[in-house]
């Protein structure tokens, strides 16, 4: 009889551990279990890297390209490979580290230097792994210059959107930058009208070309090119002509942006409101909205633009009649009409554009009384 029930209990025991582990295996994994994967798996990626077998290597390098910044602690390993014999090792280190981006910047050096390896998709994805690791890799601005000369003309593009990264930083590209406007590609010319606007004005040497450039076939060159013009501000007077030309454009995004670059220069765009009140009535409401703000950044000397702003407030776009209700305070402050159109917009259906023409009634001067029985 115990004999008996030592064997039943033994054949319970047996199930139940065969239960408790089935349901262990069927439990999600704890966090703890998961990092230590992930960190045995960097391990053997970066002893991969090491392999006799070039494929082997390559393969590593794009797995640890795929785990991204988690992938850090193979930085070190990944700059070693940027040596390796075989190209596609190097390519793939290179892509790696760019995918780890400003936890990799320790490798800023090695990767400023690949800038010079014999092959084109290196030499790419080592300018792309400099853009992405940003301003802590400021070290390689010299060598992104000369790249901009670069042969491969996909290297050339990525050399001159990664300058763009640097900002302020990159004034001394400024030269180069300037030469890359007439580059053959119109990519190379457009990200480096960017990158020029991102220096902002210490670019101020670059308008007469980006004023030209505002003429290219291209529209995204023209784009970029306005926009560059707009970010030095008002430093850029001298391409206001070209500006007001590019309030034609057929590329809205060319008017728009040169709409808003007027408004960068400020008052020495006066020149540019009898353009700007044709804009008033463009079918992009961007473009709208953008001579409007110009006409505020203008200020008094924008006062023949008064009747088509009164106009404005009844514009069919939201956005629209706020800017407008604000820039009337500005630009005509002394008007019957403005006073009469922003107590009429006390009635608009947007509690936004009620409250801006309530303050600009108010910077008038129009005592609050006197447009409350109005409202009525």
């Amino acid at each position: 009889m115990v004999k008996r029930l030592r064997q039943e209990t033994l054949i319970l025991l047996k199930v139940w551990v065969s239960t408790f582990s089935l349901l262990v295996l069927l439990l999600p994994a704890s966090h703890t279990c998961s990092q230590t994967t992930t960190e045995a798996n960097i391990q053997t990626y970066i002893q991969s890297l090491r392999s006799k077998d070039a494929k082997v290597r390559s393969e590593a390098a794009n797995s640890l390209a795929e785990m991204g910044f988690e992938a850090k602690k193979a930085v070190p390993a990944l700059i070693s490979a940027l040596k390796d014999s075989n190209v596609n090792v190097r390519w793939n280190a290179a892509y790696a580290l760019g995918e780890m981006g400003p936890e990799a910047k320790s490798a800023a050096p090695a990767l400023k230097e690949v800038l010079q390896d014999d092959y084109g998709i290196v030499r790419y994805f080592a300018a792309d792994a400099l853009g992405k690791i940003g301003p802590a890799a400021s070290v390689a601005i010299p060598n992104l210059i000369k790249s901009l000369k670069d042969d491969d003309v996909a290297v050339r593009q990525r050399s001159a959107g990664v300058l763009s990264r640097f900002n302020q930083d990159a004034k001394s590209a400024v030269p180069a930058l300037i030469d890359a406007l007439k580059d053959s590609d119109s990519r190379v010319r457009s990200n480096s009208a960017y990158a020029l606007g991102q220096i902002g004005a210490d670019a101020k040497s670059a308008i007469p070309s980006l004023g030209d450039a505002l003429k290219d076939n291209d529209p995204q060159v023209r784009i970029e090119s306005a926009y560059a013009l707009g970010q030095i501000g008002m430093d850029a007077k001298s391409a206001v002509p070209a500006l007001i030309t590019a309030l034609k454009d057929s590329n809205p995004e060319v008017r728009y942006n040169s709409a808003c670059a007027l408004g960068g220069i400020g008052v020495d765009a006066k020149s540019a409101v009898p353009a700007l009140i044709d804009n008033l009535k463009d079918s992009n409401v961007k473009v709208r909205i953008c001579a409007v703000y110009t006409f505020e950044q203008i200020g008094a000397d924008a006062k023949a633009a008064t009747p088509a702003l009164v106009a404005a407030l009844k514009d069919d776009s939201v956005e629209v009649r706020r800017r407008v209700a604000t820039a009337l305070g500005h630009i005509s402050p002394g008007s019957k009409d403005v006073v009469s159109s922003l107590i009429h917009a006390l009635k608009d259906n947007d509690a936004q554009v009620r409250r801006n023409a309530t303050e600009a009634l108010s910077n008038i001067g129009v005592r609050r009384q006197k447009f409350q029985f109005q409202r009525s």
